[in-house]
């Protein structure tokens, strides 16, 4: 459980970097910024099949909204232009 609370806060504090940096492009979406809150850059190696059924993202989720969450987190790498 703390290892969730550091990788949560690991990933608020990254998003404040992205801002204050300028980083922060207008075309990402709300939603997509939640996934950043939430999870994160996508990483490949980290991020193997079955991690978003890990998480509780909605109240009855289903197979098909972890499908879509995964789909969209896929956009978000360090670097990419999301």
């Amino acid at each position: 459980m703390e290892s969730d609370r550091k990788q949560r806060l690991t990933c608020e504090l990254q998003l404040m970097v992205y801002i204050l940096n300028s980083i922060w492009l207008p075309h990402i979406s709300p939603i997509q910024v939640i996934f950043l809150a939430e999870l994160g850059d996508y990483d490949s190696s980290v991020n193997t099949d079955g991690y978003v059924s890990e998480l509780r993202l909605a109240p009855n989720q289903s197979e098909e909204l972890e499908a879509a969450i995964h789909e969209e987190h896929k956009k978000l790498r360090y670097g990419s232009r999301w």
